[in-house]
């Protein structure tokens, strides 16, 4: 696994993790005292790069913001767990070589597709192409692609794969799903752990 480096103001800086905390992330430097609060600091690995801000500092500790939200911090959405809803959508699917539109309620969601029930179980989609989630807390439009499909007590559940995304859509998504997936990282102390926990956000930083 590639090593994690931080750069400030240009210059690579040598660093030790202490740890992550209600996006905190501690670390220790030589002097701190040539840091200043409301700059950044690059965190780079595998040919891409975040910026952290410098929120406060110590002797020889810097405190960064790491933000699990933050619009320039996406995802390995690949990786990320479904989670229950019920969200009203509009869908657009082909049947029969025909486009059509139909109701239907998102069953789950993840950061890389839907788990979507028609209201019409008579209908027999052969691609879904389009999804339009109007829900009380997330509202959104993707273009998407049918991956499967299983029989549920609710009806036939169509999983469909998120293929094209605007970044506000997707932000939207992030801000709905990913307080849910990190809820149980309450601290990280070990410094492989958060090294693991860094790599795998700053390794992916493109979107559909």
């Amino acid at each position: 696994m590639e090593r994690i480096t931080m750069r400030y103001r240009d210059q690579v800086i040598p660093f030790s993790f202490i740890s992550y905390e209600q996006e905190t992330l501690r670390i220790q430097v030589e002097d701190a005292s040539d840091f200043l609060v409301t700059d950044s600091v690059d965190m780079a690995c595998q040919g891409h790069t975040a910026k952290l801000q410098i929120i406060r500092k110590e002797e020889n500790i810097v405190c960064l913001f790491l933000s699990l939200i933050g619009n320039n911090f996406l995802v390995d959405r690949r990786k990320f767990n479904r989670y229950n809803t019920s969200f009203f959508a509009k869908v657009t699917i082909f049947v029969n070589d025909f486009i059509n539109h139909a109701d239907a309620t998102v069953k789950d969601v993840s950061l890389d597709g839907f788990g979507v029930v028609f209201h019409d179980p008579t209908i027999v989609p052969s691609q879904i192409i389009k999804i339009v989630i109007d829900g009380e807390t997330l509202n959104l439009i993707a273009k998407v692609r049918m991956v499967n499909n299983r029989d549920t007590e609710d009806g036939i559940k169509y999983g469909v794969k998120i293929t094209n995304i605007e970044q506000h859509n997707f932000n939207r998504l992030r801000e709905f799903i990913l307080p849910k997936q990190f809820a149980r990282i309450k601290r990280l102390d070990d410094p492989q752990k958060i090294e693991v926990f860094l790599t795998y956000y700053i390794q992916s930083l493109e979107i559909a």
